[in-house]
């Protein structure tokens, strides 16, 4: 197994998880409780979504590395590919999910405040 891909896809997975962390101290409560949001905190989850985006980026980067390297089927490659898809998922909603809030699921067909 090609440590490339399994850095790709740990970076992935990490950018997935922060992501979905900041989202859900953002919006969770607006959700969830009612609340109108913890605008409070918005300066530093922007600030920790640049960390998120960049190891996303990375992982894009990294992933499109070790399938070039990578000569046939094998394990590493299937772990670059989810990597390079899960990063790309990132990398293209993370800020509008953050920004707009339910803007991903209501592009999926789940209404959140129905």
């Amino acid at each position: 197994m090609s440590l490339i891909a399994l850095v790709g896809f740990a970076l992935a997975v990490s950018a997935v998880s922060g992501v979905t962390f900041l989202w859900l101290t953002m919006w969770g409560p607006v959700y969830f409780a009612g609340f109108a949001g913890v605008l409070l905190f918005y300066p530093v989850i922007i600030i920790f979504w640049l960390f998120f985006e960049v190891a996303a980026i990375a992982a894009v980067i990294v992933s499109i590395i070790a399938l070039a390297r990578s000569s046939s089927k094998t394990r590493s490659r299937r772990y670059s590919v989810i990597g390079l898809v899960l990063a790309g998922v990132v990398a293209a909603f993370s800020l509008p999910a953050l920004w707009f809030g339910n803007a991903p699921l209501v592009m999926l067909g789940v209404d959140v405040l129905a």
